[in-house]
């Protein structure tokens, strides 16, 4: 029982490590996707998020820079990697003016995307794949030990 417990011990941090444990990094396509979603949500019309995505920092934390065109205006968002929501936003319209007004911009800092379900499988998997060891590992040792002489 303890030699289970031992490569239970040694199974878990490679099977947390390997993306069993946390939340998923959010991907470029994600980002795009949360961009057009979060600006219509905001009111712009007409959201043609650009296809080139590239790295961004505001603070300590990492995101994704994104780039749309709308009816207003072009906008550019800071999508977290970390969460789907936006960190920043540079939305200058004409005469230097920004596209969003208050209650747009709060609606935007409000909305949150989610990660597509897809992006939790690899986890699932992995899960599945401990504990089917563990109980494999468990059952032999547990024979082993009360094996009739």
């Amino acid at each position: 029982m303890r030699a289970a417990l031992a490569v239970a011990a040694l199974l878990l941090p490679l099977s947390l490590g390997s993306g069993c444990g946390g939340r998923p990094p959010v991907a470029k396509a994600d980002a795009r996707g949360f961009t057009a979603a979060a600006l219509r949500d905001a009111g712009l019309h007409d959201v043609k998020v650009r296809s080139g995505v590239s790295g961004c920092q505001v603070g300590r934390q990492a995101g994704w820079r994104t780039r749309a065109d709308t009816a207003a205006g072009p906008v550019q968002l800071c999508v977290s990697r970390s969460e789907l929501r936006a960190l920043s936003v540079t939305d200058t319209g004409a005469g230097g003016r920004p596209l969003l007004d208050d209650g747009a911009f709060a609606r935007l800092d409000r909305y949150r995307g989610r990660v597509p379900a897809r992006r939790f499988v690899p986890a699932l998997t992995g899960a599945v794949a401990l504990l089917a060891a563990v109980g494999a590992i468990t059952s032999y040792v547990w024979r082993e030990e009360h094996r009739l002489p």
